[in-house]
């Protein structure tokens, strides 16, 4: 037995999207909260209409409901393997830089 649907907070937003929507993957964002929360679809059903895997479908419902109409549009950043803070980065690479030239040696 499937779990129920979540988002019901963000089906309003959603439905107002799907008449605003100026993109297909605005449209389908929308679609993907709309179709099960109203038609009670399953996530197989909701992903075949849109035309997205299962995974995607559940992955552009998430989105919506988590940041909104357009919050999904947000890229994601770099530095996801950073080991310092950038300003920690910035501070450690000016120490390096300014070391005193080496002496030439010829041998």
């Amino acid at each position: 037995m499937a779990r129920p649907p979540r988002g019901r907070e963000a089906l309003e937003k959603a439905k107002e999207q799907l008449s605003k929507a100026r993109t297909a993957a605005d449209l389908r964002r929308a679609q993907a909260v709309v179709l099960p929360l109203e038609f009670g679809f399953s996530l197989e059903r909701t992903a075949s209409i849109i035309g997205v895997s299962k995974g995607w479908a559940s992955r552009l419902r998430t989105e919506f409901v988590r940041l909104g109409p357009k919050g999904a549009d947000k890229k994601r950043g770099g530095r996801r393997r950073e080991n310092m803070s950038y300003e920690e980065e910035v501070a450690f690479l000016a120490l390096s830089l300014k070391k005193p030239p080496r002496e030439a040696s010829w041998w």
